[in-house]
């Protein structure tokens, strides 16, 4: 097994380097505008985990839980509202090519008080 190796010059790694660290830097003190400053990655992580997993409960084990439910999954919902829309009317061969030439025409305005 052959490794292939690639020179990279000290400037540029300590570049790479100075531009990571600057970036850290941006990111620390965004988060730190969000409260307590965590100490590394891991715990940006383990906060996003906490709050998933609050949101999660809140969603599934609430009183409101129900409600949050229904307005999403339910025939009156979300879910039933989207099952309701005309697609088939508004997607037929006739409705799309009808938009197509209300487009064209509009085009053709605009392109002749361009000219003007």
């Amino acid at each position: 097994m052959s490794v292939d190796r690639v020179e990279i010059p000290t400037i540029a790694l300590s570049q790479v380097i100075e531009r990571l660290t600057d970036r850290r830097i941006v990111v620390e003190k965004a988060v730190s505008t969000l409260g307590e400053a965590p100490q590394g990655l891991r715990d940006v992580f383990e906060l996003c985990r906490g709050f998933e997993k609050a949101f999660s409960n809140i969603v599934n084990e609430s009183a409101v839980a129900n409600r949050i439910k229904e307005a999403f999954f339910s025939d009156r919902g979300l879910a039933g509202n989207v099952q309701r829309l005309p697609f088939d009317k508004l997607f037929s061969i006739d409705s799309v090519k009808k938009v197509q030439q209300q487009a064209l025409s509009n085009v053709q305005h605009v392109m002749c008080c361009c000219r003007t």
